[in-house]
């Protein structure tokens, strides 16, 4: 399920990061980070989801910078992003929360008596040996992950990925349930194909009507090089600015029909009217609402859920787990 394969895809990637170290002065394997009702989940395991958010603060300096548009901004951006206090305060904080949100889906799932199938903790083997073979014994050590550790790791995050899936799947939302409750006219789609000429070339394009009946418009420009082009878009956006026109036009027309020539104030159009029928901006809108309820409505369930279990911090947690470069 795309639940399963994000966590799963975060886990591979997570070996691209460069490791580097915290507070020494501590026993990761033995300190407590927190606890959860009788259950005790140290510093080396929450140093594992440490990793995850020096991977996500990696991606969004990577990110920023690519999408400034001076050398001078991305330079900017590329120094300041890491060193962001809000935004490490905010890795950190979700470090914290993904391995509560990890170890109580954990202990749900055991509860229910979930086991690990053979396949999954062949899976887990597999993610282990990469990230040993990625980063080495001695690195890992010093962060206090081992093999024995890190499969521990594995197995938990497995099992409480496919609680937390089959929780998803028990929420009572649908996307038929959403799709009712929506207007589909107003994500009606309308996929044209349009010859097109400036002001000067009225007669050009008006000689080619009778062969935009029949023949394909890409063709016809290359004859005669008028521009041809194709464009998809839901009416009612303002997709055509001051050459609205061509929308009232457009939607007016039926499958398959070609019209022209249509004057606007910037030149002289031809247009086929190519399918009108896409369900493809309605789907996607559904996509889109379906997971927004479903994710407000795991996050509340999961603030219930977590409410109902006696969670302990160490004082000192955040100062072990600073997110450095």
């Amino acid at each position: 399920m795309p639940v399963r394969r994000a966590i799963y895809t975060a886990v591979i990637i997570m070996t691209l990061v460069i490791m580097t170290g915290c507070e020494k002065n501590i026993s990761y394997r033995n300190t407590v980070a927190f606890t959860m009702d009788d259950s005790k989940v140290y510093i080396n395991e929450m140093m594992y989801h440490v990793l995850l958010a020096r991977m996500q603060d990696e991606m969004y300096v990577s990110y920023m910078g690519n999408k400034s548009g001076t050398d001078e901004e991305s330079a900017a951006v590329t120094e300041s992003g890491t060193d962001n206090k809000e935004l490490k305060k905010a890795l950190k904080e979700a470090a914290i929360e993904n391995a509560v949100r990890y170890q109580l889906f954990y202990e749900l799932s055991k509860q229910k008596g979930y086991l690990l199938t053979e396949e999954e903790k062949e899976q887990c083997q597999e993610r282990v040996k990469s990230i040993l073979l990625n980063f080495g014994e001695e690195k890992l050590d010093s962060y206090g992950l081992d093999k024995e550790s890190l499969t521990a790791i594995q197995e938990k995050i497995t099992l409480a990925s496919r609680y937390y899936a089959d929780y998803l799947d028990g929420l009572d939302i649908s996307k038929e349930k959403i799709s009712k409750g929506m207007d589909k006219d107003s994500f009606r789609q309308y996929e044209i194909s349009y010859l097109y000429g400036g002001k000067a070339e009225k007669e050009k394009i008006s000689a080619l009507l009778t062969r935009a009946q029949t023949e394909d418009f890409e063709d016809i420009s290359k004859d005669t090089g008028i521009k041809a082009g194709k464009l998809t878009f839901l009416a009612g956006k303002g997709t055509f600015g001051e050459e609205e026109i061509l929308e009232e036009k457009i939607t007016a027309m039926k499958e398959g029909e070609v019209q022209g020539v249509i004057e606007t104030v910037n030149g002289y159009y031809i247009i086929k009217l190519q399918k009108d029928s896409s369900e493809e901006a309605f789907e996607n809108a559904v996509d889109e609402e379906f997971k927004k309820q479903r994710d407000a409505e795991a996050q509340k369930g999961y603030e219930t859920l977590k409410a109902e279990h006696s969670i302990e911090f160490n004082k000192n947690l955040k100062k072990f787990i600073t997110i450095e470069k």
